[in-house]
Order: C-alpha cells, then structure tokens, then sequence
C-alpha cells in the first residue's frame, strides 16, 4: 500500500495531468475539483458525476501508485476525519434566512463567501503561503498578472504589497499586451498569475513565458488542472463558487491579504521601515484628508 496524504496525491495528479489520456484527464480534473468527493461518494457514484466508467477511476488510482482504488480513497476519508467543518458558520447563516426573495439571495451569498473565505485560508493552504510569502521576499522582482475583472484584484494586490517590498511590478493589460511589461523578467524573478476558469489565453501565455526566462511562478486559481497549476513553485488554490452567475472573488481577496501579511511578516524590520517611510512621506505631502486642514 503507497503511503500518502490527500494533499500529496493532488499534487501527484497534478504533475501526472498533462500525460492523460482524455478519459482520465475527465477523471483527474473532477478529483481535483472536488477531492472531498473521493471520500463520500462510492466510486460508481464519483464515476457518474465524472461521466467516466468506473474502470477510468481504477486506472486513475493505478495511475497514482495505488494497487487499488480502496487504497487510493483511503486518504481521502481520513483528510475528512481530520479536518474541522468549514460550513458551519455558513450553514447556520442560510438556515436563518429562511425569508424567500431578496433575503435568501443574500443568505445565499453569505454562504457561498463564508465558505470560500474558509477553504481559500484553510491549515491545507499554510505552507504554500508560507513558501509564496517566501518567493516573493527573495525575489529580484515580482511581476504581477491577471486579466479582465481580476486586473483590480492584481492592481490591489501591487498597491498594498509594494508598501512592505520594493520589488513589485504590475503587469498593466491597459497600455497594451501584458507580456510587453514582462520583457525583463527572467531567473531571480517571480511572476504571480491569478487565473480562473474561463482561464484567459494571455494570463497562460504570461506563465509560459516566465517558465522559458527561468522565473518562478505563484500560481493562484480555482484548480488543480489549471492551466497554470503545473508550473507553479507556489500553487494557491482558492474556491470562486457562488449563487450569482460570476466568480465569487471575496476567497481571493482574502487570500492575497494574508499573503501580504506574511510578507510583511517575512519582511521583518526592512518593511517595517518602508512603510513607516511611505507613511511619513504620504502625511508630508498632504496625501491625506485632515480636519481642519
């Protein structure tokens, strides 16, 4: 019997996707996706909502190492065993809201935030932060990208990061191509990419182009079988479910925030400094609003 955690076969599967053929990618990708599923659902029952044969999930299984797909679940359901609800508080919301309308929509998407705020910051995230806080505190530089209605979320990120660090860099879609403001990167660099499905062509070019200069990627999306997840030295994976029809981005946010804290934390005195600069200089300037002033 291979020994492993849930974590680690992710990961395994995560290296392994790109060599599938179709019908255990469909089968990898629906592991990845849901892997809490591995540990509820029968394997007929994973199968089904794969829409693969349960053949395809013995192969995956074998696939993985695992002699058979008992073994293969096995860590799952000890995963579940250890792991606090995350859905409680949520659960707890959506069953107060028992209004119709306007109040269950909000309860709704209380829910759905709560628990991929939970899920994006969970104990199973820590070392990853921990080594993405670590990329970017050793990095020559930091470029930053993402695309459309996540270009805010970067822009956010750059604007608060670059208060601790001086090597941040935002890749701006606005003055044209994004890859035109990564023409420098290269080994000793870092570019942090933010990515959800449907996956932007130019955020994966971006990644692409960062692995051919040498440069380290920090990956964040929704998936194990994102595009850019196979090449990530930091993979940060965050849940974007949600009752309105676009990716729900509060996980994101909250994502990115703690891992602004943990640079700042990694940073040590050299932040503290720097902010304490930026600060001085902003109230010497008249940045700020004061009363009576």
């Amino acid at each position: 019997m291979k020994a492993a955690s849930a974590s680690e076969i992710l990961q395994e599967l995560t290296a392994l996707f790109p060599d599938f053929s179709p019908r255990l990618r469909q089968a990898a990708r629906y592991v990845l996706d849901q892997p809490e599923d591995v540990a509820i659902l029968t394997m007929r029952a994973l199968a089904g909502n794969a829409d693969v044969a349960p053949s395809t999930m013995v192969r995956l299984a074998q696939r993985a190492g695992f002699a058979s797909y008992e073994e293969f679940r096995l860590p799952f359901e000890q995963a579940i065993r250890q792991r606090g609800s995350f859905s409680d508080r949520a659960r707890s919301i959506l069953l107060s809201a028992a209004e119709s309308g306007t109040g269950a929509i909000i309860a709704e998407v209380a829910c759905a935030g709560i628990n991929n705020i939970e899920k994006a910051i969970s104990a199973d995230q820590a070392a990853e932060l921990e080594r993405a806080a670590r990329l970017i505190g050793s990095a020559r530089r930091v470029y930053v990208v993402a695309t459309s209605a996540l270009h805010h979320i970067a822009a956010y990120f750059f604007a608060v990061a670059r208060l601790a660090s001086d090597n941040m860099v935002l890749a701006d879609p606005i003055g044209g191509p994004q890859i035109d403001d990564l023409n420098g990167i290269g080994k000793g660099d870092v570019l942090l990419s933010i990515a959800f499905e449907p996956y932007a062509q130019s955020n994966v070019a971006t990644v692409d182009f960062a692995k051919q200069r040498k440069a380290k990627v920090i990956a964040i999306t929704d998936s194990r079988a994102s595009p850019i997840a196979a090449q990530a030295a930091a993979l940060l994976l965050v849940p974007v479910a949600g009752p309105q029809f676009f990716p729900s981005q509060i996980g994101v946010v909250t994502l990115l925030e703690a891992l602004i804290a943990l640079v700042v934390a990694d940073g040590g005195r050299k932040s503290l400094a720097r902010i304490k600069m930026i600060e001085k200089y902003r109230r010497s300037a008249d940045v700020y609003w004061r009363k009576g002033g």
